[in-house]
């Protein structure tokens, strides 16, 4: 996908965990990871990553993603397997258009 063809708006997803995730999370990682590697790859995804705890284990998510509509970041949401399996907590899932605020000049 060139970047003239990347949706035109920004959303950040914030997901957390559920309290007992964390078998879950190590089961199924892989397969997050794999499934979204064409996401990275194709730019949809500017940024994602593990949220972690004071010790640093992995504690939920949060993913910079272009998109045409809430309705489509809402899609991807639901088909991941951090969702359907029950690693995201669906009560403290939050979704929002983001706007990155613009590089400073070099001084």
């Amino acid at each position: 996908m060139s970047s003239s063809a990347l949706p035109s708006r920004t959303f950040l997803i914030y997901a957390p965990d559920l309290p007992d995730a964390a078998p879950r999370r190590a089961k199924v990682r892989p397969a997050h990871l794999a499934g979204n590697t064409e996401r990275m790859d194709s730019g949809i995804f500017m940024l994602g990553g593990a949220l972690l705890d004071e010790e640093g284990k992995m504690v939920g998510s949060s993913i910079v993603m272009r998109a045409e509509s809430i309705d489509e970041v809402k899609a991807y949401v639901a088909q991941d397997v951090y969702f359907t399996d029950g690693v995201w907590d669906p009560e403290k899932l939050i979704i929002t258009e983001f706007k990155a605020a613009p590089r400073a000049p070099p001084s």
